[in-house]
């Protein structure tokens, strides 16, 4: 059974994601597709527009045969660990052959050298970062520009959101030694932040904006998943603004520097900033600098409020099935015999498996779906 796995947030599901699946069958005649996609969290720091339950049943609907959930401890980090994660899982089913990924340039070979360069972290990239960063540019332009000087003509790739994600799978691919082949569709239609809605293909932002003013959406997403949408309910971090900004008073210092993704003093900025607003978003404008991006301190703070500290950052433990179609359960059916982790789909398999760090994560999945659901 050719396998192909796309790691994913479907926030929501739309006809560019269509159009990915429908590609990816294409070049590689997969015989099954599976998602690896986030939970009710998403990694730029936000709570998903539609239920985890909702954005995989559109996706069955559309192309995907399996989805399998992407824990939040995991949803909510930064590009390099979510990638890294979501190929772990991919690639524990010993059965996953091609991974597909969208990405502005769809050079596979100049991405893969860069993501060379990124795993080796060689004294010459490290000693080149450190000299973009003692110049005052962001961590971001810090890193193309070391790569640039070590591959000249690269620094165009690493400044697409796309581009970025697609190298760190294939960084992951190689720190791990997987043997899964990686692949790139060229994406088309808006930008990964545009809230152009001119086209047919927009980005989820326009969409989530479109869906938030309650305004049509039928021309930009499958009929199957439209149906889902008009009846289901939305959620918004904007809802859990008050929540937040209570529960950061709480905290000391100390508490929040164990907090996911704080480093360098981070906690006493938070700290400090927290005194003069009074809104989840003021709190992030204020906060982000040229060193800390806005998806970083978005996810900072709804780590906090979900209490996701550092020590909760550990390797998938077990992988949790959303939904499937009958090919999906095809799948399952020969992975078990092989997968590294276990396959699981309700708390009674959990405590098989006699895991404590797994019993953590799934009891602490079920407290943050709780939270999502009040909101």
């Amino acid at each position: 059974m050719r396998t192909v796995g796309i790691i994913c947030e479907y926030n929501p599901f739309h006809l560019g994601h269509k159009y990915q699946i429908k590609k990816t069958r294409e070049i590689t005649g997969a015989d099954c597709v599976i998602g690896v996609m986030s939970g009710n969290y998403v990694q730029r720091g936000d709570a998903a527009i539609f239920d985890k339950r909702i954005r995989a049943a559109a996706a069955i609907r559309n192309g995907i045969d399996l989805i399998i959930e992407l824990p939040t401890v995991m949803s909510l980090c930064g590009a390099e660990r979510f990638a890294f994660c979501g190929v772990e899982i991919l690639d524990a089913l010993k059965m996953v052959d091609f991974i597909s990924f969208g990405a502005e340039n769809d050079n596979v070979q100049m991405l893969s050298e860069i993501a060379e360069i990124l795993a080796k972290e060689s004294e010459e990239y490290k000693s080149a970062l450190s000299d973009g960063l003692k110049k005052g540019l962001s961590y971001a332009a810090a890193r193309s520009g070391a790569v640039d000087l070590l591959l000249p003509g690269s620094e165009k790739f690493l400044s697409s959101p796309n581009n970025i994600l697609a190298i760190e799978y294939l960084k992951a691919l190689k720190k791990i030694n997987s043997s899964i082949t990686p692949l790139a569709i060229k994406r088309f239609g808006s930008g990964h932040n545009s809230l152009d809605i001119s086209g047919g293909i927009i980005s989820a932002g326009a969409l989530r904006k479109l869906i938030l003013s309650g305004r049509d959406i039928s021309d930009y997403v499958p009929p199957s998943a439209n149906t889902l949408y008009k009846d289901a309910k939305i959620h918004k971090t904007d809802a859990m603004s008050c929540a937040i900004i209570a529960n950061l008073h709480k905290l000391s210092s100390d508490e929040l520097s164990e907090i996911a993704d704080v480093s360098e003093g981070l906690e006493c900025k938070i700290k400090k900033e927290l005194k003069v607003c009074r809104d989840f978003d003021e709190l992030c404008g204020k906060v982000k600098s040229k060193r800390y991006a806005h998806s970083r301190i978005r996810r900072i703070l709804l780590s906090s409020y979900l209490g996701i500290k550092k020590s909760d950052l550990v390797p998938p433990q077990y992988i949790k099935i959303l939904d499937f179609n009958e090919t999906g359960q095809k799948f399952l059916n020969k992975a078990k015999q092989n997968t590294k982790l276990p396959l699981v789909k309700n708390y009674n398999q959990i405590k098989a498996m006699q895991n404590p760090i797994a019993e953590k994560m799934w009891k602490n999945e079920l407290i943050f779906d709780s939270i999502y659901n009040l909101f």
